[in-house]
């Protein structure tokens, strides 16, 4: 029998939320000894333990992600705009300022508005030569081959 589009397979199956047998042990396990775990690899860490020490600085320091930047994007109306932008962007590489990993989202805006604002550009010139009767035959004659 196919099952109905939308309708669980089972429907008396585990509730969304509920934890499976492993992820309870494991809460109880770490209830009754985090602190000591974390106490030893604080100390492994202070001994010159690398694991040891990266598992520690992640847990206590993690990296910021979605953080705001102090970076001020020049406003990008058209490509040339768009050019300068991601000029500005390989400088706050080179100064520092920002990571390859900022860098390439803020590229990835700036391409987005480069080519919005090209698009833009382009769509009453590609109407005006649509329009031209002219330019209709010679798109016809060449959809057709010849």
């Amino acid at each position: 029998m196919p099952f109905k589009e939308g309708q669980s397979g089972n429907p008396a199956g585990r509730p969304p939320g509920a934890r499976s047998k492993r992820t309870i042990l494991a809460e109880k396990l770490f209830e009754e000894h985090g602190e000591q775990l974390w106490r030893d690899a604080i100390q492994l860490a202070k001994a010159g333990n690398a694991p040891a020490r990266r598992e520690c600085m992640e847990r206590f320091f993690p990296r910021g992600k979605h953080r705001p930047l102090a970076f001020e994007l020049r406003p990008v109306a058209t490509a040339a705009d768009a050019l300068a932008a991601m000029g500005d962007i390989v400088q706050k590489v080179a100064d520092g300022d920002l990571s390859t990993a900022e860098a390439t989202h803020f590229t990835k805006i700036v391409q987005n508005i480069g080519q919005a604002a090209t698009n833009a550009a382009l769509e009453p010139r590609v109407a005006e030569l649509e329009a031209d009767e002219e330019t209709k035959k010679k798109l016809a004659r060449l959809r057709r081959g010849g």
